[in-house]
């Protein structure tokens, strides 16, 4: 089956250290639904994309599913409860570390330096993504409101138990 799986691996499980709940990584565990797996630096831009490229060769080629562990880090917490109930999970100095490495940032020093891109040029990409984001933003707010019985209509292949219940389609 050509499909590509992306975990987006920050770490951690809410405010757990995903190594204090695991005893295999994210790739060992694909690897025993049978994927092909790969662990990449996800603060790494060009890592990404040099994985990305084989994992979909790989995918298009026949050979299966693949599986792309991309080891990265959220700066905020899990949710807005962590701050209210004082969580310190983190420190500010592992924050901070990894805020050094931030994959945007260290993109356009990379483009900078090889004189692929200037500041003007980073300037109009800021503003045409700022833009598509914009756009995005203003279409999903204008979409109808769905209709409750329709409400999770794609979202599950087969309706579950309780949604089938919840909604009467049952």
């Amino acid at each position: 089956m050509p499909v590509v799986f992306c975990c987006e691996n920050n770490g951690y499980a809410v405010t757990t250290p995903a190594t204090a709940i695991s005893a295999v990584t994210p790739v060992q565990r694909a690897e025993g639904f049978g994927l092909v797996g790969r662990a990449v630096d996800g603060m790494d831009v060009e890592a990404v994309y040099e994985a990305a490229v084989w994992a979909v060769e790989h995918a298009r080629s026949g050979a299966g599913p693949t599986f792309l562990d991309c080891r990265c880090y959220r700066y905020a917490g899990h949710n807005t409860g962590e701050q209210m109930l004082g969580l310190t999970y983190r420190t500010d100095e592992e924050i901070e570390q990894w805020r050094a490495r931030d994959p945007i940032a260290t993109a356009a020093a990379r483009l900078r330096e090889r004189g692929i891109v200037d500041e003007a040029g980073l300037r109009a990409l800021d503003e045409t993504v700022t833009a598509r984001i914009e756009e995005a933003v203003a279409f999903a707010r204008s979409a109808e409101t769905p209709a409750a019985p329709t409400a999770l209509d794609f979202v599950y292949a087969t309706p579950t138990l309780t949604t089938a219940t919840r909604w009467g389609t049952r």
